[in-house]
């Protein structure tokens, strides 16, 4: 039996949104280039009918709400200072969720329900599907304890 403790905080969050901040930066930068696009050709050419190119506010509003949205979650998050207790046992992980020495929440993952681990220099991110994981740091546990933990999940 395997305990760590991994408090639940900003860095981790940012490497877990990466992706979506990355899509969300995209979206907004092709809506720049529509909009400025609209801007230059409407001054050069006034008998054009751009407005179509009005269009791309779109990509830039969702990038733009989708950034700030992350960003508030990310806080609101790191603000909770909630640390998760993984208990790896034989055929399972006890997850336990702490507030304040209090656990207010629990869940048991079987290895076999696990839908995906990706591991970084920092942290193994268990996922339990396409879009929730949980979070281990890895320098919580000895180099002994991690090879243990990736031995019991299948990760090679």
């Amino acid at each position: 039996m395997i305990t760590v403790r991994t408090k639940i905080d900003e860095a981790s969050q940012k490497i877990l949104t990466k992706k979506i901040r990355i899509g969300s930066l995209v979206s907004m930068i092709i809506g720049i280039v529509g909009l400025l696009t609209y801007i230059i050709l409407s001054i050069n050419f006034e008998n054009l009918n751009l407005d179509f190119l009005l269009f791309f506010s779109i990509p830039f509003a969702i990038g733009l709400v989708l950034l700030i949205t992350i960003h508030k979650n990310i806080a609101k998050t790191a603000s909770y200072q909630w640390i998760n207790e993984y208990v790896f046992e034989k055929n399972a992980i006890h997850i336990s969720t702490i507030k304040n020495e209090d656990v207010i929440g629990t869940h048991k993952l079987y290895y076999k329900d696990i839908y995906k681990v990706k591991e970084y220099d920092d942290y193994l991110f268990i996922f339990i599907n396409k879009a929730n994981a949980y979070i281990l740091k890895k320098s919580n546990t000895t180099e002994l304890e991690l090879n243990k933990i990736k031995e019991l999940i299948n990760l090679k």
